[in-house]
């Protein structure tokens, strides 16, 4: 089921188009594979073998969301695992699959894109303020890589840090929104 082959020079996909290791970060994180989080985890997977031997084929930003890609598809997925799923209906009159996240005692619809984002303007903000402009992609590429238990086994995982901080985040978020009054009538993208 190997979706993606390195090529040394781009991921050639299972239809034999070649794609730069940009254009699959790019792809990833438009959210091309969003609902297709394991093809996209192969995607993944063949650009972070790249980095592995040439740091410098993407830039600093560009390493750092896909980690975040990585981080944020593992967080689903497990989630998918333990909690489900449930349509809910779009702006556009149709129907989103969101994935469940519950804290055993509340519940939110969660999806990969605003999931990113939250990380980005949180974790990856405090990372810039904390250690600077010059240092944050690489601090922040560490912090991501701990979040994850990789294994030639299983694939990527979440660890259990990784799942505590993506807990956290979603937990407080619940206290914010019970602490406006409650949950809106319509599920909320997060």
């Amino acid at each position: 089921m190997a979706y993606f082959t390195d090529a040394g020079n781009g991921v050639i996909a299972d239809d034999g188009t070649l794609i730069s290791y940009s254009d699959a970060v790019k792809a990833l994180e438009c959210g091309h594979y969003d609902k297709e989080l394991l093809k996209g985890l192969y995607l993944a997977a063949a650009v972070v073998g790249k980095l592995a031997d040439e740091p410098d084929t993407l830039t600093p930003e560009q390493r750092v969301s896909i980690w975040r890609w990585v981080v944020v598809a593992c967080f689903i997925r497990e989630q998918q695992e333990k909690n489900g799923t449930i349509e809910v209906p779009n702006g556009s009159g149709g129907i989103d699959l969101a994935t469940i996240y519950s804290n055993g005692k509340s519940s939110l619809s969660i999806y990969p894109a605003p999931l990113r984002l939250a990380l980005s303007e949180n974790l990856e903000r405090i990372m810039v303020e904390t250690v600077g402009k010059a240092l944050w992609a690489d601090f922040t590429v560490r912090v991501y890589i701990d979040f994850l238990d990789i294994s030639l086994e299983h694939g990527p995982r979440l660890s259990d840090k990784g799942r505590e901080g993506l807990c956290i985040l979603h937990d407080d978020y619940i206290r914010a929104l019970e602490a406006d009054g409650g949950f809106p009538a319509m599920p909320t993208m997060h």
